[in-house]
């Protein structure tokens, strides 16, 4: 499908949750688990895009209902790989949540996390009629409402790199985080601050930013979380 982001009027306004409602705090290998994809929307919301990303060695994809999405918004032929496109422009006549997904858990396992979104596949936006932008994250939501996201910092990917690199991590809890770049000194090459909801986030980091070349350490500070790792810079 014709990706939505050919527009070239777009306008970055901010980010938006995609929420998964329905998770179990606890899964039993062999059950049934149906779960809602909500995508809060604005009077004027044009449509969206992304591909959610699960593991398929856990899930079992068996199949979709469509709510405000339609059948036609959806993208199943990489299920077996554990990826699912959603392409959705907005149907006044639909409103609740875009969908409902069906899985069966492969094996037993003590939370109900294993979703992201497959940037790299198709970029998660939101899209307004007026020409707004909004990057889409992840929020995943356990049956009793709780986040099923921890504070965590990924190894940055490629790593070694020579030109770009992704950074990225998972937050607990909405609210300011900062991610500093720094060299073996501690001086600090470059400083990333934003307010996030909840979820999955990347950061795309460019060799040009930096300056340096080398063994460099990168650390994400969000309320009394704080985590460092390195990078290689060549």
């Amino acid at each position: 499908k014709e990706s939505l982001n050919a527009t070239p009027e777009l306008r970055n306004e901010a980010e938006t949750s995609l929420n998964l409602k329905g998770l179990p705090s606890e899964i039993k290998a062999g059950t049934e688990y149906r779960i809602a994809l909500d995508l809060p929307t604005s009077a004027d919301a044009a449509g969206a895009q992304f591909s959610l990303a699960f593991d398929p060695a856990v899930w079992q994809f068996s199949g979709v209902e469509p709510e405000a999405a339609g059948s036609e918004s959806f993208g199943l032929s990489d299920t077996e790989r554990g990826i699912i496109r959603v392409s959705w422009l907005k149907n006044v006549q639909k409103s609740g949540n875009l969908a409902t997904l069906i899985f069966k858990a492969k094996q037993s396992m003590g939370t109900g996390q294993g979703f992201h979104l497959a940037a790299k596949d198709l970029s998660p936006e939101y899209y307004s009629q007026a020409g707004g932008l909004k990057k889409i994250v992840l929020a995943q939501l356990i049956e009793d409402g709780a986040p099923a996201f921890g504070n965590h910092l990924y190894p940055n990917t490629p790593n070694p790199f020579s030109t770009a690199t992704n950074i990225e991590f998972d937050l607990a809890e909405a609210g300011s985080a900062v991610l500093l770049i720094s060299d073996l000194s501690g001086r600090i090459l470059k400083t990333f601050t934003q307010n996030y909801p909840v979820g999955h986030h990347q950061i795309a980091l460019e060799k040009s930013e930096l300056n340096q070349t080398g063994v460099l350490m990168y650390t994400l500070k969000a309320g009394g979380f704080a985590k460092t790792m390195k990078m290689v810079v060549y």
